[in-house]
């Protein structure tokens, strides 16, 4: 008589543990790709600025704000990342460069 087809659809309103999990792993990723590129990019340009490292990460196709940049270099990059200088002038240097 006629075509028939069933849609099955997964309900979004429950997650499963192991879809936690996924999701926490796959942020954890992002946020480790997003470390590596920024010491990358601090590396390769020293005395860079916040809204400098935005726009290398915006031209190697990774989006994040200027504030989640400040927070992972105040809070997770600290221990490979220095400011020298003044709010004006001052940039980021990699740490083993700056002796």
């Amino acid at each position: 008589m006629g075509n028939f087809f069933v849609v099955k659809l997964p309900n979004i309103n429950y997650k499963s543990k192991i879809d936690q999990i996924n999701d926490q792993i796959k942020s954890s990723d992002e946020i480790t790709i997003l470390r590596k590129s920024i010491l990358l990019i601090i590396k390769k340009h020293p005395g860079i600025k916040v809204n400098e490292i935005l726009e290398q990460l915006v031209c190697m196709n990774i989006y994040t704000s200027i504030t989640a940049i400040q927070n992972q270099l105040r809070r997770k990059l600290s221990k490979y990342v220095v400011y020298k200088g003044s709010r004006k002038t001052g940039g980021y240097y990699y740490k083993k460069d700056v002796n």
